[in-house]
């Protein structure tokens, strides 16, 4: 399955000195199972929960923008590092571990996958 990654997509200060060598490990496995075409016919939240043994939950307090900065009450908001693309999903990736996928319809889906 074809894929596009964008590495930081709002073009944020914090990423601007990230090496690739740092970009590839702190995106780790998540690239490579969104592209599985075992897992093409599957959402992008289906996709990544049947390969990640530990399962995915979802952070239900989050919210994502339109443009990818995700917000959760209390913390400081986190800028993408990568936006995936794939079919007609987004997958934005972020430190510590934390992804959001948006859906088709504009539906976020943010859970932690380290």
């Amino acid at each position: 399955m074809y894929i596009t990654i964008e590495k930081n997509p709002l073009n944020h200060e914090q990423y601007n000195s990230v090496s690739d060598c740092v970009y590839y490990n702190t995106l780790g496995l998540i690239p490579d199972w969104l592209s599985n075409d075992n897992y093409s016919e599957l959402t992008a939240t289906k996709a990544l929960s049947e390969q990640y043994v530990f399962g995915i939950n979802e952070i239900k307090e989050s919210i994502v923008t339109e443009d990818g900065i995700m917000k959760y009450p209390g913390d400081p908001d986190l800028y993408p590092i990568a936006k995936i693309t794939r079919k007609e999903e987004v997958v934005y990736q972020y430190w510590y571990g934390i992804i959001a996928i948006i859906d088709k319809d504009g539906n976020s889906f943010v859970t932690r996958m380290d």
